[in-house]
């Protein structure tokens, strides 16, 4: 009975003090013993401390005993329980904790955990007293079985510490991330304005002077503009990566057919330039997202499916969804150069580029534009090859909304 609510007590206490304690208070009831105290083994210091007490002042709190100096000590280094019905003439009772209290029934029982002696479980009493040999058995497992609780108990504070260490860590993280990307944004928004007016400077240097420069100050000119060019492409990006990393994104049913009829009118004259053959296979679903950052994501698997092509090769690019229960997956086939083996995943970090594309056009944010504005719509992105070598499938996983209605696609003619 004494196990059940000692049980009862280690489930239902509010604290771990108030558990010791009450689980202390019904061992003096089962053992007739008014005083209990349990005393945690330190083996680095050699010493004993005072976890927690029944029956003694409130200031022996965490009181510390040096193992060989108290006969809790002995049932520490013997590992063996310690009866006592003379303690006071005992040598080890000099220094012990209880020792101004009268005592003459000490018995002390080693808790052990694992095979290792983890402290003491401590009864005494002021009268000489012979328990029964009984109780002492059933005191020597009771003691165990509180080890082991305590053991329980100290390895769920570990654990709940390291929890909240690693959620403080998570935390600080985000924050820091948070506080880069706002300062990549601001950065790249304040570069723009001395790059326009070196550009300008450039174009001016040309429109008015251009013929009385020498052939390579015009070409040194030149390059000035086309660098600044790039420069204003690369924060564009920058810009859209750092905005999806901050921006407030509130899902919401959007039409798959409008976002691929927005997508294509920002590329529309690149898909001219190129000759693209572009078509959407099937009807396209509705989907829980947000359209500006939709049509980001996807312009930018089309412009990559449009520039990463073989010399000579017409780009050609096919689009279709299907459904499951969660997800809308959007399908975007290309027959471009394709992703070696091994690279399916390196190619949505930022700045990450293939060797072969390294001298096309692009900056190495584009896909991972793609990524972090799928996670930001609560979505996924990924890419697989494609049969016969010939190209690559992106997909987008974005979550479906519930009895959408589809919608078909009609490619406008200009």
């Amino acid at each position: 009975m004494t196990l059940y609510r000692i049980s009862e007590v280690t489930l239902t206490a509010s604290s771990t003090e108030r558990a010791y304690q009450d689980i202390l208070e019904e061992l003096c009831k089962a053992t007739a013993f008014p005083i209990a105290a349990i005393l945690r083994f330190d083996p680095e210091r050699d010493r004993l401390v005072v976890t927690a007490a029944w029956g003694l002042p409130t200031d022996v709190a965490r009181v510390e005993m040096q193992v060989h100096d108290s006969l809790a000590g002995v049932a520490v280094r013997t590992g063996q329980p310690v009866a006592e019905f003379n303690a006071g003439a005992r040598r080890e009772m000099a220094n012990d904790l209880l020792h101004d209290l009268g005592i003459q029934t000490y018995l002390a029982f080693p808790m052990v955990v694992s095979q290792e002696v983890a402290g003491t479980l401590i009864f005494a009493h002021t009268q000489a007293m012979e328990p029964d040999r009984r109780l002492v058995r059933w005191a020597e497992s009771l003691a165990n079985g509180v080890a082991q609780f305590i053991d329980r108990v100290t390895a769920h504070e570990e654990l709940k510490e390291s929890e909240q260490g690693y959620r403080r860590l998570a935390e600080e993280l985000q924050q820091a991330n948070l506080e880069l990307e706002r300062f990549a944004y601001s950065v790249s928004h304040d570069l723009r304005a001395p790059l326009r007016t070196m550009q300008g400077f450039a174009h001016a240097l040309i429109q008015n002077f251009g013929d009385r420069l020498p052939g390579k100050a015009r070409d040194y000119a030149q390059r000035i503009i086309a660098s600044g060019q790039m420069s204003e492409i690369l924060i564009r990006d920058l810009l859209a990566y750092s905005r999806l990393s901050f921006e407030d994104l509130e899902l919401q049913p959007v039409a798959l057919t409008k976002v691929v009829e927005a997508a294509c009118e920002q590329l529309e004259g690149d898909l001219k330039e190129t000759n693209t053959d572009l078509a959407v296979e099937g009807d396209l679903p509705q989907v829980l997202g947000q359209t500006t950052p939709l049509v980001q994501v996807l312009a930018n698997l089309i412009s990559n499916a449009i520039k990463f092509v073989p010399v000579g090769r017409r780009p050609r690019i096919r689009i279709r969804a299907e459904e499951n229960d969660r997800w809308v997956r959007l399908w975007v086939q290309d027959n471009g150069i394709g992703i070696p083996t091994g690279q399916e995943d390196r190619i949505f970090r930022v700045f990450e580029r293939l060797t072969e594309g390294g001298a096309r056009p692009g900056t190495g944010i584009g896909l991972a534009i793609v990524r972090r504005g799928m996670e930001r719509m609560s979505g996924r992105a990924g890419v697989e090859a494609v049969k016969g070598g010939e190209g690559s499938a992106f997909w987008l996983d974005i979550p479906r909304v519930e009895g959408a209605s589809k919608g078909a696609w009609r490619r406008k003619k200009s």
